[in-house]
């Protein structure tokens, strides 16, 4: 049988409660169900969301500070780098730095056979070639300009209070020799009785008579043979950079040519001093100017004139213009 309810037959309570017991239920399931399963509020999320997308943004603004310091760095290395290359290409290029990469050695009895224009024995030769600026640049407690002066004998002569030129000048060459045999028995082979009048020529400035007096020298002695060797003075000037020395038609010897720029010289047929001298600056530019921009830096309007004075043997004039120029130029 079915029973069959009518609202008419309800007290207006139950009526009331029929509706609001089932509201209640599951408004209090609900809320069991959120105790034991929380779900964030749509608020929470967008700001979650928020966080972790400033998080991000703030990461890859970071990245990218980072990128462009690194590129500035780089960039500014790169440059660094250009100006190297470049000035490492004109100094390979450039005479003067290839006359400061490695001391010549001289000999002067093969320079009066490479420059056989000026020949004259280097028994007469003397001094003459030498600039005086090699001279002003010597000092008068460089001993060791002297014949048969070493670093030991320079040390023991300053400990002796003997500094200067004038000082040895001053001083007897037999007592010398009885001061060195009593310090050291070895000593004994050492002749110093020509050091006073060494020092005293270079005291008074004679660097003629003093390199023509070294070259009858062999140690401090009197040599009877008729072998010359450079003088102990331009042995000296050579180490010092103040001096140097050239092949026949070397064309490096020229101030602002190195080896590439010889080598050009040389392919357009000009490869002795005398060529060179007689080639005009504007043949010389545009041999240049067709080798390429790594060659317009290069200024040759002093060559012809150094190449003149070499061919020609005047080796002091030589020395003397180059030490008017920079980097091949006058200044």
């Amino acid at each position: 049988m079915i029973l069959l309810f009518s609202i008419c037959n309800l007290a207006w309570w139950q009526v009331l409660l029929s509706w609001l017991l089932p509201f209640l239920l599951g408004w209090w399931f609900s809320r069991l169900l959120n105790s034991q399963y929380p779900v964030e509020s749509d608020e929470t999320v967008t700001e979650s969301l928020d966080l972790n997308s400033q998080a991000k943004w703030s990461s890859m603004q970071a990245d990218l500070d980072l990128r462009l310091k690194s590129e500035a760095s780089l960039r500014d290395e790169l440059n660094r780098l250009r100006i190297e290359l470049k000035s490492t290409q004109l100094q390979l290029e450039d005479c003067q730095n290839s006359k400061k990469s490695e001391p010549v050695h001289i000999d002067l009895d093969q320079k009066t056979e490479l420059f056989p224009e000026s020949r004259m024995s280097s028994e007469h030769l003397g001094s003459s070639y030498i600039p005086e600026t090699a001279f002003a640049a010597l000092h008068p407690d460089q001993l060791q300009i002297v014949e048969g002066i070493g670093p030991k004998m320079d040390e023991f002569l300053k400990s002796k209070g003997i500094i200067t030129w004038k000082d040895l000048s001053l001083q007897d060459g037999a007592q010398l020799k009885k001061d060195l045999e009593s310090a050291d028995a070895k000593y004994r082979i050492i002749d110093p009785t020509s050091w006073p009048q060494q020092a005293g020529l270079a005291h008074h400035g004679q660097w003629d008579e003093l390199i023509m007096l070294q070259k009858q020298l062999a140690g401090g002695k009197d040599d009877s043979s008729n072998t010359e060797t450079n003088s102990k003075l331009e042995s000296v000037l050579i180490k010092m950079g103040l001096l140097k020395r050239y092949d026949q038609d070397d064309l490096k010897a020229i101030e602002g040519i190195g080896p590439k720029i010889e080598l050009l010289l040389h392919e357009a047929g000009i490869k002795t001093w005398k060529a060179l001298s007689i080639t005009a600056v504007s043949d010389i530019q545009a041999i240049l100017t067709a080798a390429g921009d790594r060659f317009q830096l290069a200024n040759p309007s002093t060559w012809p004139k150094q190449a003149d004075l070499a061919a020609r043997g005047e080796w002091k004039a030589f020395y003397e213009y180059q030490d008017q120029l920079n980097g091949g130029k006058e200044a």
